[in-house]
């Protein structure tokens, strides 16, 4: 459950440790992203202002794509979101300016 927050503004660099986990591919602007999560709920939150997305559900391979890793490293993972629920959420003004290079749109929701 991701319930009554307020994600504003997440615009700076990526401050995870260099090569500490997939984390450190997360694109800057990014809100809240759920990746490869199972029934997930994310409501009643306030998203704004974030450059690149608001909410993204994104897939492992998503992810690992942008690690430079090949689906093949992936074989033996479920690496698709299933049962998420995104509800009575507030989302403005995201998606604005999303990273250069990357083969995906800034939205409100990804």
């Amino acid at each position: 459950m991701v319930e009554n927050n307020n994600v504003h503004n997440n615009n700076h660099v990526n401050f995870a440790a260099p090569g500490g986990g997939f984390e450190t591919f997360i694109p800057k602007g990014s809100g809240v992203w759920l990746v490869g999560a199972d029934n997930v709920t994310v409501k009643q939150n306030t998203i704004r202002i974030n450059n690149f997305d608001g909410i993204a559900t994104v897939s492992l391979l998503v992810l690992g794509s942008l690690a430079g890793i090949p689906p093949a490293g992936f074989a033996d993972i479920k690496s698709n979101p299933d049962g998420v629920k995104i509800t009575q959420n507030i989302e403005k003004q995201n998606g604005s300016a999303p990273p250069a290079g990357l083969p995906l749109a800034g939205a409100d929701l990804l």
